[in-house]
């Protein structure tokens, strides 16, 4: 199998493409699996990623139906079973490999170093798999700067200066490609064709096509790709037809928020089940209930657990890096400064973690900083908002992410003014211009992780 068509999420940073491929089947499966074209056309849209003559290449490389609805299938299933983040990358590349193997094992092969190979930029790779060496189809060079894309966000191939190397997902997985038989790939690929026989994604062999009736599988972060199909019984074979949305209630009710009896009621119980719900973006969960402490009043106690200053965290971590910067410094320093603000907020690690990261690839800080969008209408998009601890924190931190929007836009080019400034006077005017002289070391962490990130001198 040589797919040779591979498309882009439009006007979105590869960093956030699995973020986006996560919200996409989330909102299908609000729907049941299953949400008319047109409505789903107006949720892309509102995300901007929307574009006419890309939209049904992009959904079908997801492996959703696009017309008339648009509709979840084996791998949106299988992707939202994910545990982790990094499961959710070794199943997007399961899925990038197995739809072309060959294109997998020349690239890998050629950026292995440790047998010869070396780094390449994007036209050297290109180069290559266009040359008389290469035993695959031809693909274009659009589809294959998209391809590389979609690795690159797997984390499986990363920049290394400024040419692509193995990361050490990459790396991990050398040992099953290197066992890729390009005879008999294409010997495979020939019988099909003389058969007529339609060949079938490894991973989607005996995939029933309603995800509805599925257990979607869990994937180890660390297990390697597989050469051939899933083992037998792991793809289900139920069915059943996708009930039509208007059959389906709209959202589940939302859970009241907590009132200090509420809050009286549930002393002693386990705040570990409640901060789990909120440190995995990857699965929606309903809020559990914790326990309550007197440094945390009223209706908040049930939702974050009082304690010591959350654990330090870095930008990288987020999903910061210089290249963003590079493309947009006045929305990278919003974000790094809502990422600061959080940091600050008291608010447990796992929390403020989860919420950035999903707000982030949500493009919520885009939408609102760039595009100059209203919280009003942002919100009214967000359903993977309603009944989760995301919630109660976003509404912690709303008004500090609207101050940190008007002081922003005050300073036209603050960004680069703060450049040529040094270390101790950029860490001061950040203090007193972004977070007006607040002593709770959000300046401070702003500060560290520009440094950190080779954006300001040490």
């Amino acid at each position: 199998m040589q797919r040779t068509l591979f498309p882009a999420i439009p006007n979105t940073a590869e960093t956030h493409w699995l973020g986006t491929v996560q919200a996409l089947y989330q909102e299908l499966e609000r729907h049941g699996g299953s949400h008319p074209f047109k409505l789903f056309r107006g949720w892309m849209r509102d995300r901007n990623i929307y574009v006419k003559e890309e939209a049904e290449a992009l959904l079908d490389f997801l492996d959703c139906d696009a017309k008339p609805a648009v509709a979840i299938r084996h791998f949106g299933a299988m992707y939202l079973g994910c545990d982790t983040p990094q499961a959710q990358k070794v199943a997007m590349f399961r899925w990038l490999m197995g739809w072309n193997p060959l294109l997998v094992k020349s690239v890998f092969e050629a950026l292995d170093v440790d047998a010869g190979g070396r780094l390449h930029s994007t036209h050297e790779l290109y180069r290559m798999i266009t040359s008389y060496a290469f035993a695959g189809e031809h693909i274009t060079l659009p589809s294959f700067q998209a391809w590389i894309k979609w690795m690159a966000a797997t984390e499986h191939i990363r920049y290394i200066g400024i040419r692509w190397g193995l990361g050490d997902l990459g790396k991990n997985a050398l040992s099953t490609i290197k066992h890729i038989d390009v005879d008999e790939v294409l010997e495979e690929e020939e019988e099909a064709r003389e058969a007529g026989t339609p060949e079938v994604h490894p991973m989607l062999v005996g995939a029933s096509p309603s995800p509805l009736a599925m257990t979607p599988p869990s994937i180890s972060a660390d297990a390697e790709p597989p050469l051939g199909a899933y083992p037998d019984g792991e793809a289900p074979v139920d069915d059943t037809d996708i009930a039509d949305d208007e059959d389906l209630p709209d959202m589940p009710s939302e859970p009241p928020v907590p009132t200090a009896e509420t809050v009286k009621s549930v002393m002693g119980a386990s705040v570990e089940s409640a901060m789990q719900a909120a440190s995995a973006p990857t699965k929606r969960a309903q809020p559990k209930e914790a326990s309550t402490s007197p440094a945390v009043g009223g209706a908040s106690a049930a939702w974050f657990a009082a304690g010591p200053k959350p654990a330090d965290s870095s930008a990288l971590e987020l999903g910061f890096d210089a290249k963003q910067y590079g493309a947009d410094p006045a929305l990278f320093s919003f974000r790094m400064a809502c990422a600061a603000r959080l940091h600050a907020s008291g608010l447990p690690r796992d929390v403020w973690h989860a919420l950035f990261i999903s707000l982030d690839s949500d493009g919520v800080f885009e939408r609102y900083f760039a595009q100059k969008r209203p919280w009003e209408e942002i919100l009214a998009g967000m359903r993977w908002l309603q009944g989760t601890s995301h919630r109660a924190a976003l509404s912690w931190v709303l008004l500090d992410f609207m101050q940190l929007r008007k002081a922003l836009e005050d300073r036209p080019g603050y960004a680069d003014q703060l450049e040529q400034k040094a270390p101790a006077e950029a860490l001061f005017s950040v203090h007193g211009a972004l977070f007006d002289g607040a002593t709770d070391g959000a300046a401070f962490w702003y500060a560290r992780e520009m440094v950190r990130l080779e954006l300001w001198e040490g």
